[in-house]
Formats: C-alpha cells, structure tokens, sequence
C-alpha cells in the first residue's frame, strides 16, 4: 500500500506512486494472524489525526457496526479511504448494501468506500459492491508495488485499490492544503470515468481518474459555525421594594437559585 501511495518516481527504480514526495505515517494494529481489535484501531485512528495526518488509508475491515469506531473516523477531520471487502469464504464479491462491511459502509460524510477493478475495467470478482454502500472502483488486480525486505510483488484485492484513492487524495491535499475532507471527497467522485461493471454497483457507477480530480473546481466548503454568545455575568442583581426605606436584595447563582440577602435602607 505505501509503495502505491508515494513510492518516489523518475529514478528507474522499482514502482512509482500516486505521490512522489508523500509524507507517510505508517500505523499497525492488525497482527500477524491477519486481525485487530476495534479499540487498537480507534487508537490509530486518533493517532494520525493528532499528528497531522489528513488522509487516511483503511485496507482493513470486517466486523459489525460500532459506534465507537465510526465516531473516531468522523472526528479525525480526515479523508478517509475504506476498502469495500473482498468477499466471504467463497471469494465472490458481495453487495454491502445488504451486507454491510465495516468501516467502509458508515455513511459518514468522509469516508469513501473503494472496490476494485482490473485492466479492462471490469469489477473484480472477488470485490464487494453496492449501489449505496460503495463509492468508487480503482485498480486492484496485479498490483505490483513494494514489499516488506526491500522487493516488489504483485497483489490483488481491494486493498491494493483503496491506497490509489487515498493517494490521489494526498495529490488534492497538496494543490489545496486547507480544504476540508468533503470537499476533497466530492472532488474524487465527482471526476470518475463511467464504466458499465460499476453501473448500478456503486454510488458514482465509475473508477477513479486522478488527473480529472485534480482538475477538478474545489467546491465551497460548509459555511462557518455562528460565534459564540457573549460571556454572561456570574451573578445578577433583582431588587425586591418591601416598604420605604427598606429593599431585599436577590443574588442569583449561577445554579438559578436565588438567595435572598437582607439589607438595611
């Protein structure tokens, strides 16, 4: 995946990235046995977020809705790209639409869900699908990009499509370093190439294009919040006239209760 992302390119070695200066922030929370826990990747999560990152790449999933988790990736205030899955047991893509994989189908307003395609453009079959539950498709058959002990190898799944998302993402990031994760998203999806497999498969019905995205006009992002309300005084005074030359005076607390102090005139 990080090959995919940002391995430096024009230097006759190896593969090149979507990036070829990307700063990369590598995250482990899956073991060897190939699983995580929710809260490790909450942790991740919150990790990235707190030092800078603003894409996050999740070739990783499965496991039921959590609350937890879907809040943690909607408070980063990143782009966060979400494999759709690549099936069951029987290696065949499933709709997610009716089976959901997570995280890729929250509908959370940052996240993109991402299945795969092969050179002809064609779904995978072992990549899950949905018309509402996944966004786009990208390259993720024979992938080849780098590879733990300093080699290369060619891979396929939707893992290997999502980091083409979140790479491209990163390219957006770079001629727009303050727009927000929506927009950075509807740029990507608004600039997909229509391809018939993705039809009635996903939100967009189309596989990414990088160089349309970033062509793409930045949208108008979401409009400021109101200002606060001006401070307001601790303590409030209501006077109470009893009879002349005398007055009982009201201190309000800030618990709304009023505590009556007497006076003389």
């Amino acid at each position: 995946m990080a090959g995919t992302i940002g391995a430096a390119g024009n230097n006759s070695l190896g593969v090149t990235g979507i990036n070829w200066e990307a700063r990369l922030m590598i995250l482990k929370f899956i073991g060897p046995g190939g699983s995580g826990s929710t809260s490790d990747a909450i942790a991740a999560i919150e990790y990235a977020a707190a030092n800078g990152a603003s894409v996050i790449n999740a070739s990783w999933g499965g496991g039921g809705f959590t609350q937890t988790l879907k809040d943690a990736i909607e408070a980063s205030e990143c782009v966060f790209a979400a494999a759709a899955g690549n099936g069951g047991m029987d290696g065949i893509g499933d709709d997610t639409d009716l089976a959901p994989h997570y995280p890729s189908a929250y509908a959370s307003s940052n996240i993109i869900a991402v299945a795969a395609t092969d050179h002809l453009d064609d779904l995978a079959g072992f990549s899950n699908f949905g018309a509402t539950s996944v966004d786009l498709g990208a390259p993720g058959v024979n992938i080849l990009s780098t590879y733990p002990g300093g080699t290369y190898d060619s891979l396929n799944g939707t893992s290997m499509a999502t980091p083409h998302v979140a790479g491209v993402a990163g390219l957006i990031y770079g001629m727009h370093p303050d727009a927000g994760p929506e927009q950075v998203r509807h740029m990507i999806l608004s600039s997909v190439d229509p391809v018939s497999s993705l039809n009635g498969r996903s939100v967009t019905g189309g596989r990414l294009n990088a160089y349309g995205a970033v062509l793409e006009e930045l949208p108008p992002g979401p409009p400021p919040p109101p200002p606060p309300p001006p401070p307001r005084s601790g303590r409030r005074r209501c006077f109470q006239f009893l009879e002349p030359g005398r007055r009982r005076l009201y201190r309000h607390s800030r618990a709304g209760r009023s505590l009556p102090v007497h006076r003389g005139a």
